[in-house]
């Protein structure tokens, strides 16, 4: 039996393919394609250019307090050796002036050591304590206000010597505080009573203290003499 016509003619349209219409040219798709090449081509590695190395960057070292503080102070020593080497010699001190204090300060020292009261030999005389509080008289007042120091030592010698001699055993030595001295300072009353501690004239001393203040304080020495 033939088949029937309709049938075929059915599947023979199924099996043709439907013709649409032609796509529609994008002037600007071939573009950015042809751009997209160019940009492949520039960016790929030309094998005869030599290639450029990347830059090394330096590399950053922390350092310490101490570290820091050594390199800091390199450059100031440096520059310090620098201006100390123009420095010309220094001047030596002068001998002289070294000398001399030397010597006042010496003499400082024995003021001072000879400038309290002085006590020849053991307590063994009664009259310390007497002379001490001041309860006894003088037998004997010389008075120093106004001479230079040499005349002034010469003349409490010869009155200490006097004094004992004639059987007296207290002298009393104004030499004034010193305040309106033109040494600027009390040196007749030290060196008075510097010279009582020593000899020749501690062989007649038997002690010395300073006098009250009521009877002239610093500017009055009281002088107990020994027994002949």
């Amino acid at each position: 039996m033939p088949p029937r016509k309709g049938r075929k003619n059915k599947q023979e349209q199924k099996k043709k393919p439907k013709v649409g219409r032609p796509p529609k040219h994008n002037p600007f798709a071939d573009l950015a394609q042809e751009l997209g090449e160019l940009i492949r081509e520039d960016q790929t590695p030309d094998d005869n250019e030599p290639v450029q190395p990347a830059p090394i960057e330096p590399e950053i070292v922390s350092l310490s307090d101490e570290a820091t503080f050594a390199a800091a102070m390199e450059g100031a020593v440096a520059q310090l050796s620098l201006s100390s080497a123009r420095v010309g010699p220094q001047r030596p001190a002068p001998t002289v002036a070294i000398e001399q204090l030397a010597q006042e300060h010496f003499e400082r020292q024995l003021y001072a050591a000879f400038d309290r009261p002085s006590w020849q030999g053991r307590h063994s005389d009664p009259l310390h304590e007497d002379l001490m509080r001041g309860a006894l008289p003088a037998d004997k007042v010389v008075d120093l206000h106004g001479l230079h120091l040499q005349l002034a030592l010469g003349r409490v010698k010869a009155a200490l010597g006097q004094a004992q001699h004639a059987g007296q055993r207290v002298v009393r030595l104004i030499h004034g505080k010193g305040l309106h001295s033109e040494y600027g300072d009390a040196v007749l009353r030290k060196e008075v009573r510097s010279a009582l501690s020593r000899p020749p004239l501690n062989a007649t001393v038997c002690a010395w203290v300073e006098a009250l203040q009521a009877e002239g304080g610093a500017g009055v020495t009281d002088v107990l003499l020994r027994r002949r």
